[in-house]
């Protein structure tokens, strides 16, 4: 996942805070979506909106579902997704190695579409999520 465009416009926010045009530029720093994407002992690990339920402490428990699937045995092809829906709705998502779902993910997650009837099936491997949700 790039993420040059949330740095383009960090770099641009720090620069016109630093000279004192902050006010003039009319830059925010109110993203759509939390992404962080990094790497962790080798691993690709995307971590995507309210990945660990944050912010969802007062929700009832019963309005969220945690969804999660781990393919490989822990060699160099496995990968770990897990998704949070709160009533239905995407919310978050932890991907761990190359799962090809952050793009697919991420739209389902700003499309706030009700995958409610989707159920565990979301993370079926035999289905191309950037093919159903596109």
């Amino acid at each position: 996942m790039r993420l040059w465009t949330q740095a383009r416009l960090m770099g641009m926010w720090a620069a016109h805070n630093m000279t004192g045009r902050a006010d003039d530029s009319g830059l925010s720093m109110a993203f759509e979506l939390f992404t962080h994407a990094t790497r962790f002992l080798g691993k690709k690990v995307v971590l995507l909106g309210l990945y660990n339920g944050q912010k969802l402490q007062h929700e009832p428990p019963g309005d969220i579902s945690l969804y999660s699937r781990t393919l490989g045995e822990g060699g160099p092809g496995s990968t770990f997704v897990r998704v949070l829906l709160l009533r239905g709705r995407l919310q978050g998502a932890v991907l761990i190695g190359e799962t090809e779902l952050e793009e697919a993910l991420e739209n389902l997650i700003l499309d706030g579409l009700d995958l409610g009837g989707v159920g565990p099936a979301l993370l079926d491997p035999g289905i191309q999520l950037d093919h159903v949700f596109d």
